[in-house]
């Protein structure tokens, strides 16, 4: 017992103490200048890729006027057909890929939200969604297209279940043509309100 009395009696509390303070203050200001610099990083790429982001918004916003003039058109002339019992043709239906902004879907996660201001960040989700609804909806569209058989438009020989068959594959059709007009026509919308949000968080920085 003596011994340990005696080591006891020599070990400065005080200054060990002091000592753990100052390793612990030192490992945290290390860990907070590195997730600084992290930030500082993620947030230059994301501004950087905003940037390049913002200057072809006006090039998507005419993409998708242009989809929802054209669909609003052939929509309905497509649907007067079915209504007088013919069935128009669908077949051979693809788009180019990728012809969408993907990089903007990449680009949202945990860190970029820390970055962005909320409002850019809302207007960017709401872009992201309707982007991945508008492939959804022209994969459908390609798969339904393939479904497609040209038939004569009277032949007795032939049995009504092949007319019923194409025109229940042409009526969905044109309902999944439908959502690609009004998510087109959504998209316009939404990029309107981006490029005020973008123009904001521009001017901020």
């Amino acid at each position: 017992m003596n011994w340990t009395k005696k080591i006891s009696g020599k070990i400065n509390y005080v200054q060990l103490v002091l000592d753990l303070i100052i390793v612990f203050i030192g490992v945290t200001l290390a860990f907070l200048f590195t997730s600084y610099q992290e930030q500082e990083k993620v947030k230059k790429q994301t501004t950087n890729l905003l940037t390049l982001f913002e200057t072809k918004l006006d090039d998507y916003e005419n993409l998708f006027s242009g989809f929802a003039v054209y669909l609003e058109e052939r929509n309905q002339s497509f649907e007067n057909r079915l209504n007088k019992n013919v069935i128009p043709n669908y077949s051979g239906v693809t788009f180019p890929s990728p012809q969408y902004p993907i990089e903007v879907i990449d680009l949202l996660n945990d860190q970029v939200y820390e970055v962005l201001d909320q409002e850019v960040y809302i207007k960017l989700s709401e872009f992201s969604n309707a982007i991945r609804r508008m492939i959804y909806t022209e994969q459908k569209l390609v798969d339904i297209s393939e479904k497609h058989i040209q038939l004569p438009e009277h032949d007795d020989t032939l049995s009504p279940i092949y007319y019923i068959e194409q025109k229940k594959w042409a009526k969905l059709y044109l309902r999944y043509s439908k959502i690609r007009e009004s998510t087109s026509k959504e998209l316009v919308s939404i990029i309107g309100d981006l490029k005020k949000e973008l123009e904001k968080y521009s001017e901020s920085y």
